[in-house]
């Protein structure tokens, strides 16, 4: 059954598993993520948009910035480019 929060399983890997599996194709919370991508992917060449993963930035958070910034058209110094990543960082985000 449903219901908020979800029942606690006792096992942190079985909540986790019954988690992913009501937003996967299908599950009850599908369209947290998959409509929300089904929607925009048709678009995702259009100029004017910018599609990003999390985990792109976490991998490479300076040149996703920099990526990020040529598509809005701002001219980032290295010292500007520097503070944004800086700032963008888990480290100042927890501070």
């Amino acid at each position: 059954g449903g219901g908020s929060p979800p029942a606690d399983t006792g096992s942190m890997e079985e909540n986790a598993a019954k988690r992913l599996a009501e937003i996967m194709p299908g599950g009850m919370l599908e369209n947290f993520y998959f409509g929300y991508v089904k929607e925009w992917w048709p678009s995702r060449n259009e100029p004017n948009v910018f599609l990003s993963h999390y985990a792109d930035a976490v991998k490479d958070l300076k040149g996703h910035v920099t990526k990020l910034s040529k598509f809005i058209g701002v001219d980032l110094n290295k010292k500007e480019l520097d503070t944004v990543v800086e700032r963008c960082g888990m480290p100042h985000m927890k501070s």
